[in-house]
């Protein structure tokens, strides 16, 4: 909890499974101050049903390092449809 507590951006990389990621992004969220950057890692999974636990949604993208990241120095950012949209 005191790792996420004050960080600016937070990527997520638990095992690639609706229901874990959901669970630690709801988490994560609800501990990370509300301007933090939050990311996931996943490869395949709809990062809009990801968003659903996510707070903060307009701050919560895709974003996974290039295999093998030692010769690709990319990344690949994945919005959703949320992402960066402005709160009222």
């Amino acid at each position: 909890e005191e790792t996420v507590n004050d960080a600016q951006i937070v990527i997520e990389c638990v095992v690639e499974d609706m229901e874990v990621k959901k669970v630690a992004l709801e988490k994560i969220s609800s501990l990370c101050p509300i301007d933090a950057i939050i990311a996931t890692s996943t490869l395949r999974l709809d990062l809009n049903k990801l968003a659903e636990k996510v707070r903060s949604k307009e701050r919560f993208v895709g974003l996974r390092f290039l295999y093998p990241v030692y010769y690709i120095p990319e990344v690949e950012f994945t919005p959703h449809k949320d992402t960066g949209k402005i709160r009222d």
